[in-house]
């Protein structure tokens, strides 16, 4: 976790920006996303090309030198209990980049927190063995393997990612994580950028 890293006036802009781009009504699950904000909009485009988002990227992956790989908004409305997204990697959808050295920048909008449906990590799970995935594209999922990860979690330490308005939270494509429904009553918004 990394507290307060935009300003008040920042934070400001980039929920106006958020609620042009993506609403609850757009969508009927409880987890909307929508890709490449930054094309959308330009307080996305100046998130990405900002100063404190390339420092936490270099720091993150402990390099000189880092690439945007994609970028997306994450919305959990209030209330809707098909919400919970289950535990798993990033890796196992981003087997074609090898090492896996990929980076989630998250950026909270709002309060996270288990009752807002904010992240949970397993402790220390991306020290473990992975699988590395099937084909270059890696077009097969493995379900076996996210279920193995949620028996991992349940007998691990999980650990509740709790973020404030401005905060960001930083975890590697083999951390395994998952979060529940947002049983609040505020929307909760997201902004991940994944670099490598």
């Amino acid at each position: 976790r990394v507290r307060s890293v935009i300003s008040a006036d920042q934070l400001d802009k980039l929920r106006r920006a958020f609620d042009t781009v993506l609403t609850a009504d757009m969508g009927p699950s409880g987890v909307l996303q929508r890709p490449t904000p930054r094309l959308l909009h330009p307080e996305f485009l100046a998130w990405i090309r900002s100063a404190a988002l390339a420092s936490l990227a270099r720091a993150g992956l402990d390099t000189g030198r880092c690439q945007l790989l994609q970028d997306g908004l994450i919305l959990k409305p209030p209330g809707r209990p098909d919400g919970e997204i289950g535990w798993h990697q990033d890796h196992t959808y981003l087997g074609f980049l090898l090492p896996p050295r990929v980076l989630s920048i998250r950026l909270a909008l709002d309060d996270e927190a288990p009752g807002t449906g904010g992240l949970q990590v397993h402790e220390a799970s991306h020290r473990t063995p992975h699988r590395q995935p099937d084909g270059v594209f890696h077009a097969r999922l493995h379900a076996d393997e996210d279920a193995a990860l949620a028996r991992a979690a349940q007998q691990g330490t999980v650990v509740p990612i709790t973020l404030s308005p401005g905060d960001v939270s930083l975890h590697t494509c083999l951390t395994a994580h998952a979060s529940p429904a947002n049983t609040s009553t505020t929307s909760r918004r997201t902004i991940v950028t994944h670099v490598f």
